[in-house]
């Protein structure tokens, strides 16, 4: 589109936020939008302007600004395969995106009730607990904590630490992980997720809950990743429709 056509009573901002909407759609999750001043020449009109559109489809959530890199569309569609449990750092790599960590810590715990129901264990069990901020590309998308029963973290040390779960047990542990379950749900960012993830306390949270498992079917670990909604898309193949 070259130069906007001026149109009565709607703002030069708002005649371009609702171009670049349009556009938005089309583009792949995480793609690179054109930068403020490819924008004002394609528009014919001033950087500031062309920043005020942008920055209102930053806070619809649409777009997503790193500093010194540019403007994204909003989003990493990762792929939850119901029939492969894939880890967090490869489902990264599949969608072209660099994974990193920071802010990690590992530190015995006591399990309450939820947790160790999750672990099959009683109240009270002495576990390892394992939080990390994930990033895609260094940009936070993840906070996850792990809840480890220690019975199955023999050998663990610090260098493991920046691995996926996954790769973490079955690679440098020698756990044999046959399956998981998985549950997924909404929440708001508490203050303290808001200040680990560089987020307001009212940005949306993906909270996804996840089970590994032996082929014996004893639970390992339990993993809850609470990921920034206009960060993370999930991507779920399902198989085929059954019957009524």
């Amino acid at each position: 589109m070259s130069a906007l056509k001026r149109v009565a009573g709607v703002s030069l901002y708002h005649q371009i936020m609702e171009d670049l909407r349009e556009e938005i759609q089309g583009m792949a999750y995480g793609e690179q939008i054109e930068t403020e001043q490819q924008l004002a020449e394609k528009y014919a009109v001033s950087r500031g302007t062309v920043r005020q559109a942008i920055t209102a489809l930053v806070s619809e959530g649409l777009l997503t600004k790193i500093q010194g890199k540019g403007t994204f569309k909003s989003g990493v569609a990762l792929d939850r395969s119901t029939a492969v449990v894939k880890s967090f750092t490869d489902q990264l790599l599949a969608s072209g995106l660099v994974p990193g960590i920071r802010d990690v810590n590992l530190e015995s715990d006591f399990a309450d009730e939820r947790t160790a129901k999750h672990l099959g264990l009683a109240p009270g069990t002495p576990i390892w607990r394992l939080s990390r901020v994930r990033l895609a590309d260094g940009v936070p998308i993840s906070y996850c904590t792990a809840y480890i029963n220690p019975a199955y973290a023999t050998g663990l040390c610090a260098g493991d630490l920046e691995m996926s779960l996954i790769a973490m047990f079955t690679e440098k542990l020698g756990v044999p992980l046959q399956h998981g379950e998985s549950f997924v749900t909404a929440t708001l960012a508490s203050e303290e997720l808001a200040q680990r993830l560089g987020v307001s306390t009212s940005t949306p949270i993906l909270r996804l809950e996840h089970v590994g498992f032996l082929a014996s079917g004893d639970p390992v670990f339990f993993d809850v990743t609470d990921s920034i909604g206009e960060r993370y898309v999930m991507q779920i193949e399902q198989g085929s429709y059954g019957r009524g």
